[in-house]
């Protein structure tokens, strides 16, 4: 007679999955991403998980009591795009939202998503982000209304204001690209609109991208320049490929005019 063990059992279970799986790379800003965490630990719902992805080649953050501390290792090139593809990878929630180590979740914004994503199948859910902190600017950020109006700078969108469908984002294939410091996210978005997800829109605020000086979006130098130039090059092509012709040669002249500022800094700073 067979004997049934209960242990064998609950090893065979998988773990129940979470709604939202909050995706946090982080390198060297242990009080910053103190205050991140907070933010996301404070929500009123909880259905979710938080994964931390150092920068470094093993962990080196101290135990977090609620928080999966991952270390982006020696198989993966340095920056915070590897570490959210890392947090990606191992995200077990139906949405995931990639959150910066110095920015925060607003008040209530997980239980505002999750009601918006209640009875749909959407694969993205997006409101609204603002500024704070020594250089913010008194705007808000506001989510997609078109591919076009996103590539022609006429709506911005913070990548922490918006929840993905995790099948979505796996299936599609899409990823962060890691040789990429600045617009990445941009060129994130892009690609994913071109896979035509369907979208909810909520007139909440959800996340608050704190500008200081040393955000990466507040320095501009030639690297900057240089992977804006990058990231409208890869876009281009796609686009091009998708037979979105009129705004890829938009990409490609707003390309050149990042080239002539890119040789103003190298030749004349």
């Amino acid at each position: 007679m067979e004997v049934f063990d209960a242990r064998l059992v609950s090893l065979k279970m998988p773990l129940p999955s979470p709604f939202f799986s909050i995706i946090i790379p982080s390198f060297q800003r242990m009080e910053l991403l103190g205050y991140a965490i907070a933010s996301v630990k404070r929500q009123s719902f909880h259905d979710m998980e938080i994964i931390v992805v150092e920068d470094a080649l093993e962990p080196s953050l101290p135990q977090l009591e609620g928080v999966q501390v991952l270390a982006r290792g020696p198989r993966h090139p340095k920056g915070a795009n590897a570490c959210r593809n890392i947090g990606l990878q191992h995200a077990r929630g139906q949405y995931v939202l990639f959150l910066d180590d110095d920015d925060l979740l607003s008040p209530n914004a997980l239980r505002r998503l999750y009601e918006a994503l209640g009875g749909h199948e959407a694969d993205l859910c997006i409101g609204l982000a603002t500024w704070f902190g020594e250089k913010a600017e008194a705007y808000g950020i506001d989510g997609p209304k078109t591919m076009d109006a996103l590539i022609r700078g006429e709506t911005k969108w913070a990548i922490s204001s918006a929840v993905w469908r995790r099948e979505f984002v796996l299936d599609r294939k899409l990823s962060f690209d890691p040789n990429l410091q600045n617009a990445q996210e941009w060129l994130f978005h892009v690609e994913a609109l071109l896979a035509k997800p369907k979208i909810i829109e909520i007139p909440h605020l959800i996340s608050e991208i704190r500008a200081h000086k040393h955000n990466r979006s507040w320095q501009v130098d030639r690297h900057y320049l240089r992977n804006q130039i990058r990231a409208r090059q890869i876009a281009g092509g796609k686009l091009l490929l998708a037979g979105h012709l009129p705004v890829a040669l938009y990409l490609w002249l707003r390309m050149l005019r990042y080239g002539g500022a890119y040789f103003k800094h190298l030749f004349f700073k």
